[in-house]
């Protein structure tokens, strides 16, 4: 990371030139005959000192002029160690506030950036709902268009079939119209052999009807009967016509118009 400009805290030196607080200080400008006068005047005294006062005790107010040279030295430096610590604290809370403010801003990124995927997965979801909503309509829609094909192809083909497989017949000189599978409907009738294939029967050379030898009153019943597979009630409760639409089962042999015939006596004997 890059500061704006050199501090105090930058461009300290560590290695400051240290005076003894016993040793004189000289000026350096004095010219060479001056220090060589005042290190022999010096030395002269000190020796003469030496020679007189061998064993004198230091003076009384030495320990007071060390102290005063300490405090000296510390106020000397004191502004030089303010200067460093207050360049200290200043760089250390630029930093700290340089970072902070990064942390800010990338924890907004990541808020908008998480408000952004939110709203796309949203998007992307009802996107994904609309489309599948409207898949499931349109094949619901074809279901109902191609049922509705089958059964119009169904009826097309049983109309196709009725007209290809129509029969006329002439029973007791009454003509009725119908169709194979209509005459086949129970395959172990009279009827149905009669029209399988195998028996050798053939129309009227006039109108092309196949003659059955049986009173058509009735007969109309029985090919009812075998289209639809039932009876209508107005029929079942008149005695009198169940009675001859049963002897045209039993000479058909159609089983099924037998069986509720038999059911509609048993039922009238528990009225």
């Amino acid at each position: 990371m890059t500061t704006t400009g050199a501090s105090f805290f930058d461009t300290f030196n560590t290695e400051k030139e240290s005076l003894s607080p016993f040793s004189p200080q000289v000026s350096t400008e004095s010219n060479d005959s001056s220090t060589s006068s005042i290190q022999y005047k010096n030395n002269t005294q000190q020796h003469h000192l030496d020679q007189t006062l061998p064993d004198t005790p230091a003076p009384i107010g030495s320990s007071n002029y060390t102290k005063m040279t300490r405090l000296s030295v510390y106020e000397d430096y004191l502004p030089e160690w303010q200067m460093l610590s207050e360049s200290y604290k200043s760089q250390k809370q630029d930093l700290y506030q340089r970072i902070k403010n990064q942390l800010d801003d990338l924890q907004a990124l990541e808020d908008r950036f998480d408000k952004l995927s939110a709203d796309f997965h949203r998007k992307v979801e009802n996107a994904y709902t609309q489309l599948a909503d409207g898949l499931a309509e349109w094949q619901e829609n074809l279901d109902l268009e191609k049922s509705s094909l089958d059964r119009e192809k169904e009826m097309m083909q049983h109309i196709r079939k009725t007209q290809d497989e129509k029969v006329k017949l002439n029973v007791g000189g009454q003509l009725f119209q119908t169709s194979l599978s209509t005459l086949r409907r129970d395959p172990n009738s009279t009827l149905a052999a009669m029209f399988d294939g195998h028996q050798c029967i053939k129309p009227d050379e006039t109108d092309g009807s196949y003659f059955i030898d049986r009173d058509g009153t009735y007969f109309r019943l029985v090919l009812n009967y075998l289209r639809d597979l039932k009876v209508p009630s107005s029929i079942r409760d008149d005695p009198k016509i169940m009675d001859e639409l049963m002897q045209e089962a039993r000479h058909y042999q159609i089983k099924g118009l037998l069986k509720l015939g038999l059911t509609e006596d048993t039922s009238r004997l528990f009225l």
